[in-house]
C-alpha cells in the first residue's frame, strides 16, 4: 500500500511537474507570441509610417514638379511672348525702313520724271520756237477724207458736179481744205475665181472724180451724211481716217475753218463783202490822156 501510494504520489508529482513545465512553456509561448504581435504591430506601425511618409514625400515630390512646370511653362510663354514682340518690332522697323526706301525711291524717280519733263518740254519750247513747221505723230482731232464721185455721163440725172459738191461742204464748213482730181482711174475685179487663168475678163475699170480733203473729227458724221445728201446716192464710196501730225498752227486753222456757224447767218456765198463798203476817194483815177496833156502843156 505504501508502495502504491508512493508511486502515486511520484505520479502526481510528475504531473504536476509536468503541468507546471506545461504552463511553463504555455506562458512562455505567450510571451514569445505577444513579444512576436508587439513586433508585428511595431513592424506594421513602421510600416505605415514608411508609408506615409513616402506617400507625403511622393504628393511633395509631384506638387513641386507641378509648380516647377507651372513656372517653365510661365517662363516659356513669357519668353515667348518677349520673342514676339520683338520679331514684330523688328518686322515693323523693317517694314517702315522699306517703306521709307520705296517713298525715297518714289520721290526720287518723280523728281526725275518732273525734272526730265521740264528738260524735254523746254528742248520742245526751244525747238517749236525755231522750226514752227516742223511736228510729230500725235492726236491731232483732224481727219482726211476722200469721196469718189461718178463722170457726168455715168451720174444720172441727179448727178451733181465736184465744183458743186465742193460748195455744198463748204457752206455748212464741214471742210476746210479740198483739192479735187479728175481721171481717177480705179481698177477693180469683179468676179473672184481663183482657178481661172483668164483675169483680162475679171478685170473693170473706172473713170471717176475724187475729192481729197480735210475736216475735224467731231465733223466727220455729218461730213458723210450731207456729201450721200449732195449726191444724192446712198453707196457712195467715201473713205476717212486720220490725220496723225500736224503742226499746231495747221490745226487751229483747220479747227476754225471746220467750227459749226448759226443756221440762221447767212453763208459766206450769201453776203456782199462791199455791200457796206465807201470809196476811199471821191477823186477819178488819173489816166495817160492826163499825163499826155500835162506833157503838151510844159
Amino acid at each position: 500500500m505504501r508502495r502504491l501510494k508512493e508511486i502515486e504520489q511520484n505520479k502526481a508529482a510528475a504531473a504536476q511537474e509536468a503541468a507546471a513545465k506545461a504552463a511553463y512553456k504555455l506562458a512562455k509561448a505567450r510571451r514569445a507570441a505577444k513579444e512576436e504581435q508587439e513586433k508585428a504591430d511595431q513592424q506594421e506601425k513602421e510600416s505605415q509610417a514608411a508609408i506615409k511618409a513616402a506617400e507625403e514625400s511622393a504628393a511633395a515630390t509631384k506638387k513641386a514638379m507641378e509648380n516647377r512646370i507651372a513656372r517653365e511653362k510661365a517662363q516659356f510663354a513669357k519668353a515667348k511672348a518677349r520673342r514676339e514682340r520683338a520679331a514684330a518690332a523688328a518686322l515693323a522697323a523693317a517694314k517702315k525702313q522699306a517703306e521709307a526706301e520705296l517713298q525715297a525711291r518714289r520721290d526720287k524717280d518723280a523728281a526725275e520724271v518732273a525734272k526730265h519733263k521740264k528738260m524735254m518740254a523746254d528742248k520742245k519750247a526751244a525747238f517749236e520756237a525755231q522750226f514752227k513747221h516742223v511736228w510729230g505723230a500725235s492726236q491731232t482731232g483732224m481727219s482726211v477724207f476722200t469721196v469718189d464721185i461718178e463722170i457726168k455721163e455715168e451720174g444720172g440725172k441727179d448727178w451733181l458736179s465736184a465744183e458743186d459738191t465742193i460748195m455744198g461742204l463748204f457752206k455748212k464748213t464741214l471742210v476746210s481744205d479740198v483739192n479735187n482730181f479728175v481721171d481717177v482711174h480705179r481698177w477693180y475685179k469683179n468676179d473672184i475665181d481663183y482657178g481661172s487663168t483668164n483675169v483680162n475678163a475679171q478685170m473693170k475699170k473706172q473713170t471717176k472724180k475724187r475729192l481729197v480733203g480735210l475736216t475735224d473729227d467731231d465733223r466727220v458724221a455729218e461730213l458723210i451724211e450731207e456729201a450721200i445728201d449732195l449726191q444724192n446716192r446712198e453707196e457712195l464710196d467715201i473713205l476717212i481716217w486720220q490725220l496723225s501730225a500736224a503742226g499746231d498752227e495747221y490745226k487751229k486753222w483747220n479747227t476754225l475753218q471746220t467750227e459749226e456757224l448759226d443756221q440762221n447767218q447767212p453763208k459766206f456765198d450769201e453776203v456782199d463783202p462791199f455791200a457796206n463798203s465807201t470809196a476811199i476817194s471821191s477823186e477819178r483815177t488819173s489816166k495817160m490822156q492826163d499825163f499826155q496833156k500835162v506833157t503838151s502843156a510844159g
